[in-house]
């Protein structure tokens, strides 16, 4: 992922120095790190919570390793971001991966809309940050939450 996509990243998942419980009840610190289970954590200052973005890593390569080549920077960015937050299982089994690998990016574009629930209901916060990712794909644009 490029630093301007690290950056849309962090505008999106907020640096939080305490964990807390995310909308469906993982424990979460930094920004956007889930906790394994047992694992106590106190808070974390800020460049700790950005070294957590190390979870990058299997993102990064689950949508390299998946996706055709040709993708731009930004296309590879916005399905980083999205699989970042929904996870690497979920993105591989994703009708949005399958369409794109058909050669159906207006298809995988508009897919991103679909992922807008945590835990049953749909989330004001996520239909935003899909609209972001889509955009981004689409368009190239980063678009900043707040």
């Amino acid at each position: 992922m490029s630093s301007a996509g690290i950056d849309m990243l962090v505008s999106w998942e907020r640096f939080v120095p305490t964990p807390y419980k995310d909308a469906v009840g993982i424990w979460t610190i930094g920004v956007g790190h889930a906790m394994p289970n047992g694992i106590t954590i106190h808070g974390v200052t800020l460049d700790r919570g950005k070294a957590l973005l190390e979870d990058l890593a299997p993102c990064n390569r689950a949508v390299f390793s998946a996706v055709p080549d040709g993708l731009s920077q930004t296309e590879f960015d916005a399905l980083v971001h999205f699989t970042f937050n929904v996870g690497v299982s979920a993105f591989l089994g994703s009708t949005l991966l399958r369409k794109l690998k058909g050669g159906d990016r207006a298809g995988a574009a508009a897919e991103f809309a679909r992922w807008k629930k945590a835990g049953g209901p749909v989330v004001a916060g996520l239909v935003r940050r899909r609209a972001a990712e889509s955009a981004l794909f689409q368009c190239g644009t980063y678009l900043h939450n707040g």
